[in-house]
């Protein structure tokens, strides 16, 4: 966590992406017992959630774009790929 903080604040793009993987991976681990207990319906579940709201926003960017618009979601991400540009 102190990797991901320093990060941010001093804008080094290793200590930032490093923290942030130890993180997830962390939370990964700590969570797997939990992971083998569930239904065989809930993994279905939650791929065919994953899968529909994938395929919607898909839908959704291309007729925004040929509208000629942009959405919310390009703005934010090409906002923050162009912050951490600037990143050391």
């Amino acid at each position: 966590m102190l990797s991901l903080l320093s990060g941010m604040f001093l804008q080094i793009k290793s200590y930032f992406f490093v923290g942030a993987g130890v993180l997830l991976l962390n939370v990964f681990l700590q969570t797997r017992p939990y992971w083998g207990n569930m239904p065989w319906w809930f993994y279905l579940l939650i791929a065919g959630l994953i899968l529909i709201t994938v395929a919607s926003f898909n839908e959704w960017n291309k007729q925004k774009m040929n509208k000629g618009e942009s959405t919310f979601i390009t703005r934010l991400k090409e906002m923050v790929i162009d912050k951490i540009k600037k990143w050391d």
